[in-house]
């Protein structure tokens, strides 16, 4: 397993087929890692690493360039695939009477105005990163736009890329049970005598001891 300490800028990340993979020698502690890690904010992250915040912007930039690519790829290919045809020729794709083929690829063609709820009181798009739909269907990237939203609320990002409860309350720890809650914005009133109030969410629930939770 290759450790890249300090990656360049301009580094090859092409896979070698001339080498053997190897698996971790610690998958478990590895996956714990990961689980934590991703419940810390963009400001707790970057304060961990001791990376500047312009270093932080660029690796979150990158992630979002990954997720346009794979989103662009998906697009192309459901589009290719439920394709109605052209009059006289016989071009029609394989799933072109797939309704729920076509909903998913209707689903992505939306993603970019469908709100991420649940990031505390406000609503976010991926619009607000600078995430667009081109007249041709493909999605693209306003770096300009990203980089003034993300300077302005580097912690939204947290948003796309994490999975998170949090509370209206620096004194209050929210968490997470479960894997199928929904996300969004909920209030409840604690009991005066209870120490943890509890909100179930389809087959999960998320614990807190205030009365605004929101998961995301």
């Amino acid at each position: 397993m290759l450790i890249v300490v300090s990656p360049a800028k301009k580094l090859d990340m092409t896979p070698r087929e001339d080498l053997e993979q190897s698996q971790p020698i610690f998958p478990e502690q590895a996956a714990d890692l990961a689980q934590v890690a991703g419940a810390l904010s963009q400001a707790q992250l970057q304060k961990l690493m001791g990376i500047s915040e312009k270093l932080a912007q660029l690796n979150q930039l990158a992630n979002l360039t990954d997720f346009v690519t794979d989103l662009n790829f998906m697009i192309n290919k459901l589009t290719e695939l439920t394709y109605r045809g052209s009059p006289g020729s016989d071009d029609t794709g394989p799933l072109a009477d797939d309704t729920l083929v076509k909903g998913y690829l209707r689903s992505f063609k939306r993603m970019t105005t469908t709100p991420l709820p649940g990031f505390q009181d406000q609503t976010l798009y991926l619009s607000n990163f600078g995430v667009m739909t081109e007249l041709d269907g493909s999605v693209s990237i306003n770096e300009t736009k990203f980089e003034e939203f993300f300077t302005a609320n580097p912690d939204a990002f947290s948003a796309i890329t994490n999975t998170r409860a949090v509370s209206d309350s620096n004194l209050v720890q929210a968490e997470l049970s479960g894997s199928l809650w929904k996300t969004g914005t909920y209030e409840f009133d604690k009991s005066p005598v209870a120490a943890v109030a509890e909100v179930q969410t389809s087959s999960g629930a998320a614990t807190a001891s205030a009365h605004t939770v929101g998961f995301f």
